[in-house]
């Protein structure tokens, strides 16, 4: 069993670049996302765990190992745009707490932060 890293670990950043990129930035800003997500730092996500997968044949650079490497996740705060709209519930909370409230369809789920009460839907579908 795997422990896990969190946001707030010294290594969660390691090996990801200092900024989303150009387009992203571009849309989060065309969307009202103004503020850095306090969560991820405008990263979007974080190193789950580091050196996860080999690789191979690929030269050890930041770049690579940060692509092909690290097992990563994207941030449940800001959804993984690294931006977050300042008057918005995220703005808000610390960290959303997500918990299962209910099936609300076939694969549709609902979701409730537990710190904020924000609620989130999730269509699971394939």
């Amino acid at each position: 069993m795997y422990t896990y890293l969190e946001h707030d670990h010294p290594d969660a950043f390691q090996d990801y670049p200092e900024e989303q990129s150009a387009n992203v930035l571009r849309m989060a800003r065309e969307q009202g996302m103004t503020q850095r997500c306090h969560v991820c730092h405008g990263h979007g996500g974080w190193n789950l765990r580091l050196n996860a997968y080999p690789l191979h044949d690929r030269e050890d650079t930041s770049e690579n190992r940060h692509k092909f490497s690290h097992f990563k996740c994207s941030c449940g705060q800001c959804n993984g745009w690294g931006w977050i709209k300042p008057d918005s519930a995220d703005a808000k909370c610390e960290k959303h707490e997500w918990k299962h409230v209910r099936a609300t369809g076939r694969c549709l789920h609902l979701y409730e932060c537990q710190n904020c009460g924000k609620q989130h839907e999730v269509d699971s579908s394939d």
